[in-house]
């Protein structure tokens, strides 16, 4: 691919996914929808009697590959920063009960539901990974809806909050041990308990180094600051986690999302960039120059032909609907009194980001195939389409204000 071609395509693909984002928005639809769908559209071009040689180049270039895990590791890199440590102090057990119930009971529910799917029955693998692809909750679309309806300081809204940002790591977790052990061409105990130790550690390590360490480093290079150094430490330490994690054999993505837990605005209040910016607005500008390319190659990899095959939407559809019940299931087990359980369920349905994530980590290892990916996409679609009026019509029924944690 020539420079000139790369960078037709580049700005193509930021111009498709923004425009697609702007019409979702207009239409009260999260943007995430907007850039798959023009990805879907333009994959799926051929459909429509166009048959265009730069999308070809597009679906197989290197470079957009590595731009796009570029875009994901930045996508999780945000997520971190929107959901810091205290917040899981902040929502205390019925956050930490949800979460945990709203990740065992989709993959249980997928995994006792496999054999009316259209899937090889005797595929453990595939089993196992498309269980997973149910179990981490989107933060970004949830908190989205909370936000624009007043209620992110509700009891249910820092349940939800507190839920999602859990569910997350423990959705990294999952994919952590679930992606070793599929590297790895078989499943016993000891390496689970081994994987999962090891993701654990790495979390629980990066943060205890960031509360002791970082702080200091921080302090430090601020003395020599003249402007821009905030946005490269924060870039830096984004990076450098990420490599990290995948020298330890975890996903990149789960020290992305580890570096933007352990950084808070208050380590660069010394700052010159601080007076004007926090970190998340320094991240967002760059992070919104490669995450839509991670989101459009996601979309350019459905082939729309495989619903033309009736197995394929009966095991779209049954995937939905075991994601969606798995999460509902998840409010039941709240025990205190007062809280809208069914609220709680709902605003933990959407799969967003994070299920596009696991389609492409599963694609590159080659336990999902492209059967398999259209209806992990389908999933994710669904789920993220429906949760917003669902849950605004939710809590526009619940009285405020309600008492916050």
């Amino acid at each position: 691919m020539t420079l000139a071609t790369f960078l037709l395509l580049f700005a193509l693909v930021i111009i498709g996914a923004r425009v697609g984002g702007v019409i979702c928005e207009r239409l009260g639809i999260p943007a995430v929808v907007g850039e798959l769908v023009a990805g879907i559209v333009v994959g799926n071009i051929s459909i429509f009697g166009f048959h265009v040689d730069l999308v070809q180049q597009l679906k197989t270039s290197e470079i957009f590959h590595t731009l796009s895990e570029v875009g994901v590791i930045l996508l999780l890199f945000m997520v971190g920063l929107e959901g810091n440590l205290r917040q899981f102090v902040k929502t205390g057990r019925p956050a930490l009960v949800v979460a945990c119930a709203g990740v065992v009971a989709p993959f249980l529910l997928i995994i006792l539901g496999w054999k009316f799917m259209p899937f090889d029955h005797g595929n453990i693998h595939q089993q196992i990974f498309l269980a997973a692809t149910a179990t981490a909750t989107s933060v970004g679309i949830t908190a989205r809806v909370l936000k624009d309806l007043g209620r992110v300081g509700s009891t249910e809204g820092q349940i939800i909050l507190g839920a999602a940002v859990i569910d997350d790591v423990l959705g990294l977790i999952i994919l952590a041990v679930v992606s070793a052990l599929i590297k790895q061409g078989q499943i016993d105990l000891m390496g689970v308990i081994w994987i999962t130790a090891k993701a654990v550690l790495f979390l629980g390590g990066t943060a205890l180094a960031g509360n002791l360490l970082l702080p200091r480093f921080i302090y430090i290079s601020g003395r020599f600051d003249s402007g821009g150094l905030m946005g490269a430490i924060a870039f830096s330490m984004c990076f450098l986690c990420a490599w990290l994690a995948d020298v330890v054999g975890l996903a990149p993505i789960v020290g992305a999302f580890a570096a933007g837990l352990i950084l808070d605005d208050v380590h660069f209040k010394q700052f010159h960039d601080a007076r004007s910016y926090s970190l998340e607005q320094l991240v967002k500008p760059v992070a919104e120059l490669f995450v839509p390319v991670f989101f459009v190659l996601m979309g350019i990899g459905v082939n729309l032909s495989a619903f033309a095959s009736l197995a394929i939407v009966k095991g779209a559809l049954i995937l939905t609907v075991l994601a969606v019940v798995g999460k509902l299931i998840s409010g039941i087990f709240i025990k205190r009194p007062g809280i809208d359980k069914l609220a709680v369920g709902l605003g933990m349905i959407p799969r967003g980001e994070v299920g596009l994530i696991f389609a492409a980590i599963g694609s590159s290892l080659g336990v999902v195939d492209g059967n398999e990916y259209a209806m992990i996409v389908f999933m994710v679609l669904a789920t993220t389409l429906i949760t917003p009026p669902l849950l605004q019509w939710r809590l526009k029924n619940i009285p405020m204000p309600q008492k916050p944690l």
